[in-house]
């Protein structure tokens, strides 16, 4: 489950700003590849559907698929 974690609060805008394609660390200790594809947020090869949902403890992005150590 750490591995669909990251430590910052990051919305949308605040990945933009990043310039990606980039590499993110996880909570699990591995990365993530944060790129933007045809304007669509990728975490690896997992889409972002639904962004930005503010929580008490972060910003929760949902993707359309599980995230695989690799």
């Amino acid at each position: 489950l750490r591995y669909h974690l990251l430590g910052d609060f990051l919305s949308t805008v605040a990945i933009r700003k990043l310039h990606p394609p980039i590499t993110y660390p996880t909570l699990e200790g591995s990365t993530v590849r944060l790129s933007i594809f045809f304007g669509k947020l990728k975490v690896n090869d997992a889409t972002v559907v639904i962004s930005d949902v503010l929580a008490t403890d972060g910003i929760i992005h949902t993707i359309d698929k599980v995230l695989l150590l690799s």
